[in-house]
C-alpha cells in the first residue's frame, strides 16, 4: 500500500492542489495514514491557489489558503508511491525528468 500520494498539474494553482486537498480528505476520513503532496510541471513557484479554485474547495469544506505553487522535482518523484497527474504530456514529462516514474504514475 502507498505511504506518499503527490498529485501533478501544470501551474499547481488549480487542479493539483484541489485534489491534494480531496484526497487527503478521504484518505484521513479512512483512516489512512498517508501523505500527499501536490506540484506542478510548470508551476507558477510561490503563488497561491487560484481564487476560483479556493472558492470551489471552500464549498467541499476544504481551505486552499496555505498553497503554495511548488515545481516538481525528481525528489518529489523519488519519494512518491503514487503520482495522479491530469493530462497525458504530465506523465510525459516525469518520465522524462525521472525514470523511476514509470509504474507509479496514473491518469486522474
Amino acid at each position: 500500500m502507498f505511504k506518499h500520494l503527490l498529485t501533478l498539474c501544470t501551474g499547481n494553482i488549480c487542479r493539483s492542489p484541489f485534489a491534494e486537498a480531496c484526497l487527503r480528505q478521504q484518505l484521513e476520513t479512512a483512516g489512512r495514514d498517508v501523505r500527499v503532496e501536490s506540484a506542478g510541471i510548470g508551476a507558477l513557484v510561490g503563488h497561491p491557489a487560484d481564487e476560483i479554485t479556493r472558492r470551489l474547495a471552500a464549498d467541499q469544506g476544504l481551505s486552499l489558503e496555505e498553497h503554495r505553487a511548488v515545481q516538481v522535482t525528481e525528489d518529489h518523484v523519488r519519494r512518491a508511491d503514487l503520482i495522479l497527474v491530469m493530462e497525458p504530456v504530465h506523465r510525459q514529462y516525469l518520465l522524462e525528468l525521472s525514470p523511476s516514474a514509470r509504474g507509479k504514475v496514473f491518469l486522474l
